[in-house]
């Protein structure tokens, strides 16, 4: 089957002055039919992504900014041709997007891959982050996301949600489904949301202001702080920090006290 991908690219790297370092910088336009796609993989390695879904779009569509830093020009010109790299192809019927970023060993250029992409609204998106913030906005079905370091915002999507995070604030606002949210290091929040939802947290405060649906909590190090859940509420654990749990409807259950 012949797949249609678009690609288009600057040629003209901008270059950026500050602080005896010099950022090359350069984009990179790519498109994927996704008409009969139902799955979009993204394994990406370091740099923002934002995502947003499109009820209209039938194309993914990948905008992609490569940055390069080092002390010369064209030292940093050469370590982003040589080094950062990124694809989009159809993988019997699965969308893949991976970006790369290579490193060596006693290499002072630093890089990354900022990317912004427009989905269908009917794709079921899992993506893998190491690190960079990520925005996800708008989406329609399943989520999953593995994201390392750095903030992470998912807002009006309704569909079911994974998330497991390693180092970073997790924000979650008018998500309907059900969410599941494994935060290592950081502040959990989940605001104006439904569905049922279960929170583990290493090390960090959680804070639920606004829910509909059964909301169960473990934390390990951190202030939970609760507030209008029209459900059931369930501390599992709580080993550091203050409990605060107001206006719910339903039966609070604390195995903390």
């Amino acid at each position: 089957m012949k797949h249609f991908l678009k690609i288009s690219s600057l040629a003209l790297a901008i270059l950026l002055v500050g602080c005896n370092l010099e950022t090359v910088e350069q984009q990179q336009v790519l498109e994927l039919d996704a008409s009969h796609i139902d799955s979009f993989l993204i394994d990406h390695d370091e740099g923002d992504v934002q995502i947003r879904s499109s009820d209209s779009a039938n194309m993914i569509e990948v905008e992609a900014t490569f940055s390069a830093i080092s002390s010369e020009e064209e030292l940093a010109a050469a370590f982003l041709e040589r080094n950062l790299t990124l694809s989009l192809e159809n993988v019997d019927g699965v969308a893949m997007l991976k970006t790369s970023i290579k490193r060596i060993a006693n290499e002072s250029e630093e890089g990354d891959i900022h990317l912004e992409i427009t989905v269908p609204a009917h794709l079921k998106v899992e993506l893998k982050q190491n690190a960079g913030m990520l925005h996800i906005q708008g989406l329609q079905e399943e989520l999953a996301v593995q994201h390392g370091t750095d903030s992470l915002v998912i807002e009006d999507v309704e569909a079911n949600v994974t998330i497991t995070d390693g180092a970073g604030s997790v924000q979650l606002m008018n998500v309907i489904g059900e969410t599941r949210i494994n935060n290592a290091t950081g502040h959990t929040v989940v605001a104006d949301s439904a569905g049922d939802i279960v929170i583990t947290n290493g090390t960090g405060d959680v804070e639920l202001e606004g829910f509909n649906g059964t909301v169960s909590v473990r934390s390990g190090a951190g202030h939970i702080s609760i507030n209008h859940v029209d459900g059931d509420v369930t501390i599992i654990e709580s080993a550091q920090g203050n409990v605060e749990i107001e206006n719910v409807t339903g039966e609070i259950v604390n195995f903390v006290e």
